[in-house]
């Protein structure tokens, strides 16, 4: 206690528990050790001419008569809802034996799997593709780590009313060893910027923060590794650069040097040529379009494109990079492979002038 305020010895006891708050205790706190039950009752705030002195009235029941003032901390320390002290951990799985990712959603299943060597590969329709292995964590260790900011009480009673009969996406993991997927179902969003979630397993209906259901909505556009080409510098033998207003032209390789075969048929400058070769062979995007929002041509500037680079490799495989619009606020631009039409993705800002040139600066001789 930190101090002792008065006993039953005083007249005006029930004056002093009036004044202290404990004669309706704002909470009171039962503890049973066998056959005995002890009683706490915490009151008001302890105040002077200067404000709260961060002490609290209190009374326990082994001294009925006696009223203490301990640390306001108490307070705070037992001032809990049921919400606050059940588990808000809303699914249980091992994210490290995870082995095997489902997501389901509409028409579109994406497969994320761990291969022998524990490396994660996304399984498509045309094959195997490398994932963002931070968004795969991210991914596992959100899903884990996900907890509640509301419990709904009827959740047996109206699962439709949710979302949840029919969920709109469905995320299964897979442990090693086991056959059967631990499973999160989503529904409906709500206007307070939750959504609707349920463990396969269990009939509790949660709601949860949708910052990890938005990423997850998008599939494999959030999943897939984030680098779009993959080659060596040394495998391009061919680039052409057309951009609006300024003059298309191609550069070859020969041996380790580069020569302009259009418009004009003389030696490039290598430097020039080779950085934006340098920033395609490393080129990452800031995130993949989902399927669902993919925007008109129009939108994206598809139909007139800002620039565009082909990239001709050893291998005789070509690569056509198109820039579109600047998307409104997002410091990024549309852009896309042209032989993928339908994928497309997000590139910063900074990036692009690096991916720009002209035909008179190739041209330059260097020095």
């Amino acid at each position: 206690m930190s101090s002792f305020e008065t006993d039953g010895a005083d007249a005006n006891v029930l004056t002093r528990l009036e004044k202290s708050g404990l004669d309706d205790p704002r909470i009171q706190m039962k503890l049973t050790d066998g056959d005995n039950t002890y009683t706490l009752g915490i009151g008001a705030s302890v105040s002077s001419e200067t404000g709260t002195q961060g002490r609290v009235y209190v009374k326990v029941s082994v001294y009925q008569d006696a009223l203490y003032t301990v640390a306001e901390n108490l307070y705070n320390l037992l001032n809990k809802s049921v919400f606050d002290l059940r588990d808000k951990r809303v699914i249980d799985f091992q994210r490290i034996d995870t082995v095997r990712i489902e997501i389901k959603q509409d028409e579109e299943t994406t497969v994320c799997t761990k291969n022998l060597d524990n490396i994660w590969e996304l399984q498509t329709p045309s094959g195997k593709l490398k994932t963002d292995a931070k968004a795969v964590d991210d991914l596992l260790f959100g899903v884990d780590s996900l907890e509640a900011v509301a419990f709904i009480d009827d959740s047996t009673k109206s699962l439709a009313s949710y979302g949840l009969a029919s969920p709109s996406i469905r995320v299964g993991f897979t442990q090693r060893g086991e056959d059967k997927p631990v499973a999160l179902l989503i529904g409906d969003h709500t206007q307070d910027g939750t959504v609707y979630v349920k463990p396969e397993q269990s009939n509790q209906v949660t709601r949860v923060k949708r910052d990890l259901i938005d990423n997850i909505a998008l599939g494999s556009a959030w999943l897939r590794d984030k680098q779009v080409l993959n080659f060596h510098i040394d495998n391009a033998i061919r680039l052409t650069s057309t951009l609006p207003g300024e003059t298309p032209f191609t550069c070859q390789r020969l041996g380790t040097n580069w020569r302009l075969t259009a418009p004009v048929r003389e030696d490039a400058n290598n430097a020039e040529v080779n950085a934006i070769i340098y920033e395609l062979d490393n080129l990452m995007v800031d995130a993949f379009v989902g399927n669902k929002s993919i925007p008109t041509d129009a939108a994206t500037g598809f139909d007139k494109p800002n620039m565009q680079l082909t990239i001709e490799l050893r291998n005789q495989k070509v690569y056509t990079l198109q820039v579109g619009n600047q998307v409104e606020g997002a410091g990024r631009f549309y852009a896309r492979l042209q032989h993928e039409p339908n994928l497309i993705f997000l590139l910063n800002t900074a990036l692009i002038p690096k991916l720009k040139t002209t035909l008179e600066r190739v041209r330059t001789s260097e020095e």
